[in-house]
């Protein structure tokens, strides 16, 4: 199976042999270790996707805090961002733990 990536330095897409590298070759990885360019590899397990959603309620949350705490003007900003990521996550089988990823 063939794996094309993009660069995380020159952006260029290349065959990659393995799903987790980051750069097309030692040159581009040399010069982003150089230039002092971090690119961290996050896994997409569940652990992390449901902490992200963890996060996300506690967004949630928050704006509905905002909606009603913060100056009048930002009143309904807030309260609409909440119900949007309110609808989001409500629309998503996120609860659960995933079987074998």
């Amino acid at each position: 199976m063939t794996i094309v990536k993009r660069c995380a330095y020159c952006g260029q897409l290349y065959k990659a042999k393995r799903r987790t590298s980051l750069y097309c070759g030692g040159k581009c990885r040399t010069a982003a270790y150089r230039d002092g360019i971090l690119v961290e590899y996050v896994a997409p397990h569940g652990k992390e996707v449901l902490a992200a959603t963890a996060q996300l309620r506690s967004d949630v949350n928050a704006f509905r805090d905002l909606a009603t705490n913060a100056p009048r003007r930002w009143r309904e900003t807030c309260s609409r961002i909440a119900d949007g990521l309110d609808e989001l996550l409500d629309g998503m089988d996120l609860y659960d733990e995933p079987a074998n990823d």
